[in-house]
């Protein structure tokens, strides 16, 4: 999560759970406090969150379950694969990665061994453009496993020469110990807890403050404006369960009120609109959305860290992965705020940057209009009921080559594409503040 918080309002930057944000997260950070400079009382906080981080090593896939791919090529073809993918006989047997939204667009699931051949049957009844790419996901967590020699375990006199190893995707010990230490070295950089997971782990929230400008004009404009805060882990458990057993979870670790089923959908566990669509209430689905809102702990304290600078937040960037998509609310369904335009033009300003520098294209529209509907988001909270004024949840790179398995040399071209936008982004919303926009 990004939050960009002025002397009156806040923003905040959330990172739905998927691979590349949490380094991307650590990669703005180093950027900024090597950059630091004097600043007025205004704050951006970037809170990396909501990442399904499936970034994680090492994983698996269960056994005899397959990955397929499809690719729907009339408007028949989407509608009935739609209908298939949401059967709520099937919730809790397939985890959808992605949901097609479009013809010739391709969606990703996998199915439990024992709705193989059902589904691959129907797939064939119904003409579909279908492939099992079980093998090669398999071939991709092989790759990252191999790459995990290279993670670092973070100590002061490393922290002093080269920083954490941005290169690798590192665990959340890794990434707390990091924080910490760089409070110690960092004149900008004040660290908070806002709570414990339910297993226990600590998430922590880093601040970037006033301090002495070097030579990045960027940076300085930022920092005159704005405070940061990063959240770099939102779903701890989550994510320490995705390295260490299944690689493509993506829920919370408390178990649900059936045995054997653990954890829901974190970024469909808000108290807006919740459960109103996107949902299954099978609690061994992956968009299971909780007992009730807000029963993951790791929600409430994110919420209550956001409620208490409601009144100066002014903007909340919820990352994900993949699609290079930026989307505004509404996600619950097809409507608009009142103030869609605004979202709009702000939005239209950091993804023209983004092309503009990298050459990457993002699409720009409401979360349903470009995705689909699903309720109880972070980023529908954090606009109707916190009131932040620039919601937005942005899916990163890439297109679907990689997907949800980006190797870990693409984090540093995953941060510099996206970079840019930040600052532009907040140029534009410093017009607003300005007056220059109405």
């Amino acid at each position: 999560m990004l939050f960009l918080q002025t002397s009156q309002l806040t923003t905040d930057f959330n990172n739905r759970i998927y691979p590349g944000v949490r380094p991307a997260t650590l990669c703005l950070f180093k950027y900024i406090s090597q950059h630091w400079t004097n600043v007025n009382l205004k704050m951006i906080l970037v809170t990396v969150g909501f990442i399904l981080l499936v970034h994680s090593l090492p994983a698996r896939t269960d056994s005899g379950d397959d990955v397929i791919k499809v690719i729907p090529h009339t408007s028949d073809e989407l509608s009935h694969l739609i209908d298939y993918l949401n059967n709520e006989a099937l919730q809790g047997h397939i985890d959808i990665w992605t949901m097609p939204k479009n013809v010739d667009k391709d969606g990703v699931f996998k199915i439990a061994h024992e709705y193989k051949i059902q589904t691959e049957a129907w797939l064939t009844k119904e003409g579909m453009d279908y492939s099992i790419i079980t093998g090669d996901i398999e071939r991709l967590i092989m790759n990252e496993e191999a790459d995990k020699t290279s993670e670092t375990i973070v100590t002061r006199s490393r922290l002093q020469t080269s920083d954490v190893n941005l290169k690798a995707f590192n665990d959340h010990n890794n990434i707390n110990t990091y924080l910490r230490i760089s409070v110690g070295i960092c004149d900008i950089c004040r660290l908070i807890s806002i709570g414990k997971s339910y297993q226990n782990r600590e998430m922590l929230v880093i601040k970037l403050i006033n301090g002495y400008h070097r030579n990045d004009s960027d940076i300085m404009w930022l920092l005159d404006h704005f405070v940061y805060y990063i959240l770099p882990s939102a779903n701890p458990d989550g994510y320490m369960y995705s390295r260490e057993y299944d690689r493509m979870w993506r829920k919370t670790r408390k178990p649900t009120l059936k045995v054997g089923c653990v954890g829901s959908d974190p970024n469909r566990n808000w108290k807006f609109h919740w459960a109103e669509s996107g949902v299954s209430f099978n609690r061994c689905s992956g968009i299971f959305p909780g007992e009730h809102p807000f029963s993951e702990v790791e929600m409430r304290n994110i919420r209550r860290f956001l409620w208490r600078y409601r009144n100066r937040f002014i903007v909340y960037l919820s990352l994900h992965s993949y699609g290079q998509q930026w989307l505004y609310p509404w996600g619950y369904d097809d409507s608009l705020p009142e103030d869609w335009k605004e979202l709009d033009r702000v939005g239209q300003r950091a993804t023209n940057k983004i092309r503009d520098t990298s050459g990457a294209d993002y699409e720009l529209g409401s979360s349903t209009h470009l995705l689909y509907a699903a309720a109880g988001v972070s980023d529908d909270w954090a606009k109707a009921v916190a009131g932040i004024k620039y919601s937005y949840a942005v899916e990163l790179a890439d297109l679907g080559e990689y997907g949800f398995f980006m190797p870990a040399e693409l984090i540093q071209p995953s941060f510099d594409e996206f970079w840019p936008a930040l600052p532009e982004m907040s140029k534009a919303v410093q017009e607003f503040l300005d007056g220059i926009i109405h």
